[in-house]
């Protein structure tokens, strides 16, 4: 038996009886400790082993969310990146519709809005009122496209929009109108399936000269709005002075009417419009009756003042896409396109009734002028440009010749 092997073991070895069964006793005795230290052991390890992958987990989450807001940062990066070059962009258009299709890009990439309007505001009677209003609906299908620009007139202008104007001309600040504030601009009602408005006028020294308007903007990007409205502020001005300086360059600074070297350039153009397109043109030149009778009896001033009030009478009376020009003096040209002699006698008739009917007051006079005015056409009279305008001038001298006050069109 193993009682028996054991014993004859110890023996062989040379212990005691004695000794043999103290062993034996003592077996069961160490196994329960070792049993218990051992998995009082297991224990504590299994311990720590939670510990460390509970520490791993949370390390791997740290790192998740690390590598997410890096990830956010660099695209944030990105977007001031862009935005700052569409800045510099924005800062480098000189003309209106430039800075509207950079304006456009902003629009789109940064923002979230249904429609944007600018209100381009100008001063009557000492009140503002709308002169323009330019629409921008932003998709992202037109990033790289031109923006839909709509030129609207005053007429067709939403009734917000003379109701802002009236809220900006006492407090220039920005106007937010929402659903959830009803107390605020009480006479502003929001437009129809519009949750969100926002208004932010344009100032030039203090001077509100536009606005910016948003249709259900994201109230987060109300304060980004604000600041790119004071930067397209900045920017407006320098496209006003440009347009400013482009207008004096072409424009008699008396009449407003064109001057006489932008008009045969532009009567230029026309005319290579019309050669391509095989359509008419009528040419104008029209003259005031005794203009120098009128100087010498009131003075220079009173002539300024009858050549300028005729300028704005010959604009008043013409299309977008006609030319007037003062030509020379007391003299005036207009192009007249896509006109035909009818057509053309029609207008100047209706100038010249116009003028005959009107009292221009100049300082302390009344005075009533009138005109007398010669038509030739392309191409029936003449296909090269001096040659029109030659023979509207002898038709211009044969209605001197014959009364004045009247249209004579040029015969050959």
């Amino acid at each position: 038996s193993l009682l028996s092997l054991s014993l004859f073991i110890f023996r062989v070895a040379g212990f005691s009886i004695l000794t043999v069964i103290m062993v034996l006793n003592a077996i069961p005795i160490m196994s329960n400790r070792f049993y218990k230290n051992f998995k009082d052991f297991r224990k504590k390890e299994n311990l720590r082993l939670e510990s460390t992958i509970r520490a791993y987990n949370e390390l791997q989450r740290e790192d998740e969310l690390i590598n997410d807001i890096n990830h956010r940062l660099d695209a944030k990066l990105l977007d001031m990146i862009e935005l700052y070059e569409l800045t510099r962009e924005l800062g480098s258009s000189l003309e209106f519709v430039d800075l509207c299709k950079v304006l456009n890009k902003i629009l789109v990439k940064f923002f979230y809005a249904k429609k944007y309007k600018i209100i381009a505001i100008k001063e009557e009677k000492g009140a503002p009122s709308v002169d323009k209003i330019y629409e921008i609906t932003c998709t992202k299908s037109n990033i790289e496209s031109e923006p839909s620009i709509s030129f609207l007139n005053e007429v067709q202008a939403e009734e917000i929009d003379k109701r802002l104007l009236n809220h900006i001309a006492i407090d220039p600040r920005p106007i937010l109108i929402s659903a959830e504030r009803t107390d605020y601009y009480k006479d502003l009602k929001l437009p129809p399936n519009v949750s969100t408005f926002l208004a932010v006028p344009l100032l030039i020294e203090n001077k509100p000269v536009s606005m910016l308007l948003a249709e259900d903007i994201n109230l987060k990007d109300v304060e980004r709005f604000n600041i790119l409205a004071g930067q397209l502020a900045l920017e407006f001005k320098k496209v006003r002075l440009y347009e400013t300086v482009q207008e004096l360059a072409i424009t008699d600074a008396l009449t407003g009417c064109y001057n006489r070297r932008y008009f045969l350039e532009r009567f230029d153009l026309e005319l290579q419009r019309s050669f391509r397109h095989h359509a008419k043109l009528a040419f104008l030149m029209l003259d005031i009756d005794y203009f120098k009778t009128y100087n010498d009896q009131y003075g220079h001033l009173v002539g300024d003042v009858i050549l300028k009030e005729l300028g704005e009478i010959l604009k008043g009376n013409l299309r977008e896409i006609d030319l007037v020009s003062r030509y020379g003096g007391e003299e005036f040209a207009i192009v007249l396109p896509e006109t035909d002699k009818n057509g053309a006698f029609l207008v100047a008739e209706r100038i010249r009734q116009t003028i005959v009917g009107y009292a221009i007051k100049a300082y302390d006079e009344l005075v009533r002028v009138t005109i007398s005015i010669g038509i030739s056409c392309f191409p029936e009279d003449a296909t090269v440009k001096q040659q029109i305008i030659d023979f509207a001038d002898n038709a211009l001298y044969r209605a001197k010749e014959t009364g004045r006050n009247k249209v004579v069109i040029f015969r050959n």
